[in-house]
């Protein structure tokens, strides 16, 4: 259970990491046009 509930942490973990990059991606995209 402790192993499934890391697994889950870390997707969860990384989804946000990525949704951050690429929000900010698109405010420098947005601020260069």
């Amino acid at each position: 259970m402790r192993t499934l509930f890391q697994v889950i942490l870390s997707q969860v973990v990384l989804k946000l990491i990525l949704m951050d990059l690429f929000s900010v991606l698109n405010i420098n995209e947005f601020a260069i046009n």
